[in-house]
């Protein structure tokens, strides 16, 4: 039935009517971005939750005091992958602070990655069953 919709064809019309089209895109666009919300939303949970422990480890296990530790992690946190220089810190310890950010980072990204797989699969079944050649 949803082929009679989008073809038109079946009632002597076009596939390339604008009333198609939108249709067609409205279809094939909201479980994506259902997708992409979810998908944000399970990074930035993850992220929230280990970026600040996974910075402060690293930090730690390289010699940075208990007193230093918090300013190393907001400068680190903050810097967005650029150079921080904190005085009274090495840059062996500032190096090992960043390492603990790329690694907080992938860590989220790897959640991300295993539950977008359900999706893709459910998006594939959806595309196959509104479109006749899978």
């Amino acid at each position: 039935m949803i082929q009679h919709i989008i073809g038109i064809r079946s009632m002597g019309g076009t596939s390339k009517s604008p009333t198609a089209v939108y249709l067609k895109l409205s279809l094939t666009s909201r479980p994506h971005s259902v997708a992409a919300a979810i998908a944000s939303g399970i990074f930035t949970a993850k992220i929230n939750a280990q970026l600040v422990p996974t910075i402060s480890s690293f930090a730690s296990d390289a010699g940075v005091s208990v007193s230093d530790l918090a300013s190393v992690v907001a400068a680190v946190a903050a810097a967005g992958g650029e150079a921080v220089i904190i005085p009274g810190i090495t840059p062996t310890q500032i190096a090992a602070a960043q390492l603990g950010r790329l690694t907080a980072f992938a860590n989220s990204y790897q959640y991300l990655f295993i539950s977008v797989i359900p999706w893709t699969v459910v998006g594939a079944i959806g595309e196959c069953s509104v479109h006749s050649h899978c």
